[in-house]
């Protein structure tokens, strides 16, 4: 009887850290409006055990950050738990790149500081920061050629 009281324990206790899962951190910046919140960014465990959110074994630790290429500065961000993993990796668009990340374990997503953006961009330096493929100007010389040819075409018809 001993050995299936210890047995049932034994395999309790293996099977219960897969359970139980893990802790990430959970909070937000946002610059317009929680400036006092940079916390998030820089420091989450000065956040209290409030930042702290329980999740199950098969979930993921997640963050996300948006650097606004024009201001030249991170406008948001944001630490939580998802049942699924975002991945790992920017992207960027015409004003923004934003980064998102996934882990698993107990407050993986505290190491990281907001910076995910420099790597991104010392990586493709050679892009156009404004938008992917096509700049502003580019487009302001499309919308005025086209206005020439339409003139052009207008004056040969008369």
């Amino acid at each position: 009887m001993d050995q299936k009281l210890f047995l049932n324990i034994f395999f309790c206790a293996v099977a219960l850290p897969n359970v139980i899962g893990f802790t990430c951190y959970k909070c937000s910046y946002v610059t317009q409006t929680e400036g006092s919140r940079r916390d998030c960014i820089e420091n989450p465990s000065a956040l209290g055990f409030g930042s702290h959110l329980e999740c199950n074994s098969t979930s993921y630790c997640v963050l996300q950050e948006q650097y606004d290429i024009h201001k030249k500065l991170v406008t948001s961000y944001f630490r939580s738990c998802s049942g699924k993993s975002w991945g790992n990796e920017c992207n960027k668009d015409w004003s923004h790149v934003t980064c998102k990340a996934s882990c698993q374990g107990n407050y993986c997503n505290e190491r990281d500081q907001g910076k995910r953006y420099e790597a991104y961009l010392a990586l493709h330096k050679d892009d156009h920061l404004f938008d992917s493929g096509t700049s502003f100007t580019t487009n302001i010389y499309l919308y005025m050629s086209m206005i020439f040819v339409g003139r052009y075409i207008q004056w040969k018809i008369m």
